[in-house]
């Protein structure tokens, strides 16, 4: 569905932390459409309460955003598609990162939504910074991002897999060998004693 038609969804069957979600998916909107540069005006679609499986778990995001946009790079026209995941909440900061932790592999951008008299502690910070998730605060009729969500490659993409596999190989390889060196050290160092 388009905007539009996500506002009409929204006055059918919103819930009460959803009170200002079209505000929030138009900010959102906005904002990666200023970021990027559109060449032309982008294809937005968004699927409210997307429900994923993926080994067996089910997931439901509040609200899946794609936006679709055409480059044109010397001369050659290019389809670019995002995935953005919106989680909302009214006040309950810890659960809402938590669920956007959860969902995070599976979109390039995610969000957490809520009211704006919201206050985050350091570690609250952290866990955002370090996953990448955005934020944006709203009230009756009103929306704005505090800080963007980083771009993030859909971890369950094959490039992602092969290098998270190199990864622990690399890992187990390097902690074999300093356990190596660690029993040799002590070897030397009683042989001495």
């Amino acid at each position: 569905m388009n905007l539009e038609e996500y506002r009409k969804w929204l006055k059918q069957n919103a819930n009460k932390e959803e009170a200002s979600a079209y505000e929030v998916a138009k900010e959102i909107i906005n904002y990666h459409n200023s970021f990027w540069g559109m060449d032309e005006p982008s294809k937005v679609e968004l699927f409210p309460r997307k429900v994923i499986t993926h080994n067996g778990d089910r997931l439901e995001f509040d609200l899946v955003i794609t936006v679709s946009w055409v480059r044109d790079v010397f001369h050659y026209k290019r389809t670019y598609t995002r995935t953005i995941g919106v989680e909302f909440k009214e006040t309950d900061i810890n659960k809402v990162i938590q669920q956007a932790i959860k969902r995070r592999d599976y979109v390039e951008y995610m969000y957490i939504a809520t009211r704006r008299n919201v206050v985050l502690n350091h570690l609250e910070h952290i866990l955002m910074a370090e996953f990448g998730i955005g934020w944006i605060v709203w009230d009756d009729g009103f929306a704005k991002m505090v800080f963007p969500s980083h771009y993030q490659y859909p971890v369950h993409s094959i490039t992602d897999i092969v290098r998270d596999l190199a990864r622990r190989v690399v890992d187990k390889y390097l902690e074999e060998k300093m356990n190596e060196t660690r029993i040799t050290k002590l070897t030397d160092f009683e042989e001495t004693g």
